[in-house]
C-alpha cells in the first residue's frame, strides 16, 4: 500500500531559491541527525504537522513554511526503509501517532527526495504563515496542551508582537485566544 508522507523544509529557503543546487538540497532533506523526521499525512494532514512541528520548537515562524510530498514507495525505491517513531516531543497525539522516521539509506533517499522537489516542484507544498499560527494557538489551548508547548508558543507570539505588530494583529484577528495565552 501506498501511503504519502511529508518532509517538513526546514529551512525552506534553499528549496524556492534559485538556481536549486541539487546536493544541497539533499543535505537539507537529510538534516543533521542518524534519522531523518517525517509524518505519515494519511493520519496527520500536512498543515496539522507543521503546526506541531513549529509550535514545538524555539524556531522563528518561518515566512515561507514549506514541505516535501512523497511515498513511502519512493522511499523503499531509493533504498531507504520508514519506522514509525514517536515525535520529540510526542505532542499533539495525532502528529505523534504519524511520526516516522527514515532510518535506512538516509543519503540515497535525501538525493531522490531532492531530484523529485526539482523534477516535479509541485510536491514542493508552502503553507499560509497566519493559518499556521492560528493553527499552532489552537494547539496551545487545548485542555492537554504541555507547559513546555505552551511556553514555547508564548514566547512566538510575544516575538511577533514585538518583532511584526501588524502581522500580530491579523493573528488576533482570526485567533483572538492567543490573548489568553499571551495573559498566561
Amino acid at each position: 500500500m501506498t501511503r504519502p508522507f511529508v518532509r517538513i523544509l526546514e529551512p525552506s529557503d534553499p528549496w524556492f531559491a534559485e538556481p536549486r543546487d541539487p546536493s544541497r538540497l539533499a543535505r537539507e532533506f537529510r538534516g543533521l541527525y542518524d534519522s531523518i523526521s517525517v509524518c505519515d499525512i494519511t493520519r496527520c494532514p500536512r498543515d496539522a504537522a507543521l503546526a506541531a512541528f513549529y509550535g514545538n520548537t524555539t524556531r522563528p515562524t518561518p515566512v515561507r513554511p514549506a514541505s516535501l510530498r512523497f511515498t513511502d514507495d519512493e522511499v523503499i525505491d531509493a533504498g531507504g526503509g520508514l519506522s514509525k517513531t514517536d515525535a520529540q516531543p510526542p505532542w499533539p497525539p495525532e502528529y505523534n501517532d504519524a511520526h516516522h522516521d527514515v532510518d535506512v539509506g538516509q543519503d540515497g533517499v535525501a538525493a531522490a527526495m531532492a531530484r523529485h522537489a526539482l523534477e516535479e516542484p509541485a510536491r514542493r507544498a508552502v503553507a499560509d504563515r497566519l493559518e499556521l499560527v492560528r493553527q499552532i494557538v489552537d494547539l496551545a489551548v487545548r485542555t492537554n496542551a504541555p507547559k513546555d508547548f505552551i511556553k514555547k508558543v508564548k514566547k512566538r507570539l510575544n516575538k511577533l508582537a514585538t518583532e511584526e505588530p501588524s502581522f500580530f494583529d491579523a493573528v488576533l484577528q482570526i485567533a483572538p485566544r492567543a490573548r489568553d495565552i499571551l495573559d498566561q
